[in-house]
């Protein structure tokens, strides 16, 4: 398996995403290309994730994508994309 991304439903408006990339594949661009790919096709309108805090490669690829830290603690931050403002 390379990676896996799903897009698990909060509401009808809001899904968290959570992925993954098989550590030979990490730093190619699978991650990216995933996270492009269901963002442009998923449909809602807000958008989550949760990773470790530790986990500096996911965050960086979240920010990459607009995501912003919304949240954390010790062991986590919770990332949001903002919503569209319609333009």
């Amino acid at each position: 398996m390379v990676g896996v991304l799903f897009l698990i439903p909060v509401d009808e408006l809001t899904a968290e995403v959570c992925m993954f990339v098989s550590e030979g594949y990490r730093g190619a661009g699978v991650g990216s290309a995933m996270l492009f790919f269901a963002l442009s096709r998923c449909g809602f309108e807000k958008l989550y994730a949760i990773t470790k805090k530790t986990n500096e490669t996911a965050i960086r690829l979240f920010e990459k994508f607009g995501f912003v830290i919304v949240k954390e603690n010790f062991e986590v931050v919770m990332m949001r994309l903002p919503e569209s403002d319609g333009g």
